[in-house]
């Protein structure tokens, strides 16, 4: 049973309990990403799951895009850094579009010898994708977010390898480490290399048990802080 209905309308109700703010007074904004954050409560393991299980984002009839995996990630460093002065931008959105297209197939990420050999790969995959630009545009704000490089610094456990990571995994999880570095994506694998050190400090030897924050508390926070951010906004006319 979908319970987004149920969770809408006491999100609506509390907001109007606690500062007078209906629906009425939403903007369009507003009430699309409400309803966001309720869906996201209501089925908050889905896009975990979903990237989990390997399931692509659709661009066009034929045509899919992957969520980024560290194979897939550390090529993208590498052909960011072989880019040439002033077209960094312009040919890095080929890049990323040829990595997201690619993600999961290891030998489609040959050595990058030259900027030349870059530009006639990634450009001359675009060409072969029987989609639009903006088709692909949208694609890649459905995986990002917004259009940005996928490593984000902040992301990255510190002085850690990747190597060691996947090992680490592979330890742990019974899963090889080839797979998770080309069959999970990189967000996916960080978010269970955490999980790992969060039930470790959570059962500490001194008998310490910290709060683990899941996926359902991660959904019912922020959906806390928009009906605020939402309140706020209306209060303030």
């Amino acid at each position: 049973m979908d319970r987004t209905p149920l969770l809408l309308a006491e999100a609506l109700a509390d907001m109007q309990s606690r500062q007078g703010v209906a629906l009425a007074d939403l903007e369009p904004a507003e009430v699309v990403s409400l309803v966001r954050a309720v869906e996201r409560v209501a089925n908050p393991y889905a896009e975990v799951n979903a990237d989990a299980a390997g399931i692509p984002v659709r661009v066009a009839e034929g045509v899919w895009f992957w969520h980024l995996t560290v194979g897939a990630s550390v090529w993208l460093d590498e052909a960011e850094r072989m880019l040439p002065s002033g077209t960094e931008n312009k040919l890095y959105k080929f890049c990323l579009i040829y990595a997201c297209g690619n993600a999961r197939t290891r030998g489609a990420f040959p050595p990058i010898d030259s900027p030349e050999t870059l530009e006639t790969l990634v450009k001359g995959y675009f060409r072969g994708l029987a989609c639009t630009i903006d088709e692909v545009n949208l694609a890649l704000d459905r995986i990002f977010g917004k259009p940005k490089a996928p490593a984000d610094a902040e992301e990255t456990p510190e002085s850690v390898s990747w190597a060691a990571i996947c090992a680490r995994l592979e330890a742990q999880t019974g899963i090889p480490a080839d797979e998770w570095m080309w069959q999970r994506s990189g967000k996916y694998l960080i978010r269970c290399y955490r999980d790992l050190h969060t039930f470790a400090e959570a059962y500490a030897k001194d008998g310490e048990r910290r709060h683990a924050t899941d996926e359902l508390d991660d959904a019912v926070l922020a959906l806390q802080e928009l009906k605020l951010a939402i309140m706020r906004r209306a209060k303030n006319g």
